[in-house]
């Protein structure tokens, strides 16, 4: 597989700057005038390429070069590029790099929740209680466990299910609160759940009557 490079999805503060600047500058587009004076002499200037209401109006930049000079030819492929970098040009770009930015962070998070996917397998977990009336009754919703590998499942049977739990449970769908909201999943919830012997005992029976199976799946998946 090609090595997948790192993105950095920062936002370059000289940008700041430079929009500050272009906002401050004679509104784009411009347009470069490259004229030939006399035999000895070159005007290369930047002028707004129409009217500007309320603005400036004259020569933006220029330079006045001897034909004679072998920078002359350079000179005018600068004036060009300034006519070329206006404001308007150099805002519209910005733009875009912050659309880009935006939309990077928005694939690394995909890219992030499928790797996470990748690695874990959800399950049905069925709730088993007792009501003080003798009454049995089941709950279930569906948790997300961590995919081990038979070294890390030969270490974890030797451990308190709780401490299984604790490391496997990586994510939750369907866990309703005392007022029927959806509980999110977090450290402290995790707790709160785990202190809920019956919940603890569906976890637990969950996580290990499937994991070798969604581990033998990932095998021969790949």
């Amino acid at each position: 597989m090609p090595k997948r490079h790192s993105v950095d999805t920062t936002y370059p503060p000289n940008l700041h700057e430079l929009v500050r600047l272009a906002q401050e500058a004679t509104p784009g587009p411009w347009k470069s005038d490259i004229q030939v004076g006399d035999e000895s002499h070159c005007y290369a200037n930047v002028y707004p390429a129409r009217h500007v209401r309320g603005g400036y109006n004259g020569v933006i930049a220029g330079q006045k070069s001897n034909r004679r000079n072998s920078q002359a030819d350079q000179r005018a492929k600068n004036i060009r590029y300034i006519a070329a970098a206006n404001p308007a040009t150099t805002l519209c770009l910005v733009a875009c790099i912050e659309n880009l930015l935006i939309e990077l962070v928005r694939v690394e998070q995909i890219a992030s929740t499928l790797k996470q996917r990748a690695e874990t397998f959800p399950v049905t977990v069925i709730v088993k209680t007792l009501e003080e009336n003798g009454r049995k009754t089941e709950s279930d919703f569906v948790a997300r466990f961590k995919l081990c590998d038979r070294g890390e499942l030969q270490r974890l049977r030797d451990c308190a299910p709780r401490k299984v739990m604790q490391e496997v449970v990586s994510g939750w769908s369907g866990v309703l609160d005392a007022d029927g909201q959806e509980m999110p999943f977090n450290h402290d919830n995790l707790g709160i759940m785990l202190n809920i012997p019956p919940v603890l005992a569906g976890l637990t029976e969950a996580f290990w009557e499937n994991v070798i199976d969604h581990l033998l799946r990932r095998r021969t998946h790949r």
